[in-house]
C-alpha cells in the first residue's frame, strides 16, 4: 500500500498513510467486536459500510437539504451546531483542483465543512482534506488494481483511514452527484458508483450516532 504522505487535519498536522494504514487495521480489529442495541446487532463503522452497501444503492435520491434537516432533527440538540469551512477556503480548493465544486457541495462544505470535532471526526471529509484525499485517489486505484478513470474531475470528499473512499465524479453538471464508493477488505472487488453522496451521509450520521451511544 502506499506510503506517500498526506495531510491529516490542520496546518503542521502531517502524518504518512502508512501510519494511517495502520491505524485502519486497527479499526478492523474493532471492527469485529458487536454492538447490542436494543436488541439488534450493529458493526462499527467498518463493517456497517459493507452490510448497508446494497441499501445505500436502492435509496431514493436526497439532496443537502435533507442531510441538514436530519441533522438538526435527531443530532444538533447534543451535538452542537456543525462548524462551517470559509468560503476563502473553498476558493483556495477550487483553484489548487482547477474545479468549481458544485454548488450543492459548496453549501455542504459552508455547513459542515470545518467540524473536526463532530459526528464526522475521525475521517478526512473537511475542506483542507480535499486536495490531499483526491491526491491519494489515483495512487490508492493503483494499488487496488483499478483501472479506473473519472469521466470528468475526480474529487475525494470522503475518506476514512485511508482504506475507505467515496468519490465524485465531476462533469460539468450534474444536480445528483453521483459518487463512487470502495473499502479494502470489503464485499465488493470494484468500485461501486452510488446514486447519492447525501442518503450516503444520512445513514453514515444515523448510524455512527447509534454505535456512540453503544459505548
Amino acid at each position: 500500500m502506499a506510503t506517500a504522505t498526506a495531510n491529516i487535519g490542520r496546518g503542521p498536522h502531517r502524518v504518512t498513510l502508512a501510519r494511517e494504514l495502520r491505524a485502519a487495521r486497527h479499526t478492523w480489529s474493532r471492527a469485529l467486536a458487536l454492538l447490542e442495541v436494543g436488541g439488534a446487532t450493529l458493526r462499527f463503522r467498518h463493517g456497517w459500510l459493507n452490510q448497508a452497501l446494497p441499501r445505500h444503492t436502492k435509496a431514493r435520491h436526497m439532496e443537502f437539504e435533507d442531510v441538514k434537516a436530519f441533522y438538526e432533527r435527531e443530532l444538533a440538540w447534543h451535538r452542537g451546531e456543525p462548524v462551517g469551512a470559509t468560503m476563502a477556503q473553498i476558493r483556495k480548493v477550487e483553484r489548487h483542483l482547477g474545479v468549481t465544486l458544485p454548488e450543492t457541495y459548496v453549501a455542504f462544505l459552508l455547513w459542515m465543512g470545518a467540524d473536526s470535532r463532530g459526528i464526522f471526526g475521525g475521517t478526512n471529509m473537511f475542506v483542507w482534506d480535499l486536495v490531499d484525499s483526491t491526491d491519494y485517489l489515483p495512487e490508492f486505484l493503483k494499488d487496488n488494481d483499478f483501472d479506473w478513470k473519472p469521466n470528468g474531475t475526480a474529487l475525494v470528499p470522503f475518506c476514512h483511514q485511508a482504506y475507505i473512499l467515496a468519490w465524485f465524479d465531476l462533469p460539468e453538471a450534474d444536480p445528483k452527484l453521483p459518487f463512487w464508493f470502495f473499502s479494502e477488505g470489503g464485499k465488493t472487488t470494484t468500485p461501486t458508483r452510488m446514486p447519492n453522496f447525501w442518503q450516503f451521509l444520512v445513514d453514515d450520521m444515523r448510524h455512527l450516532e447509534a454505535c456512540a451511544r453503544s459505548l
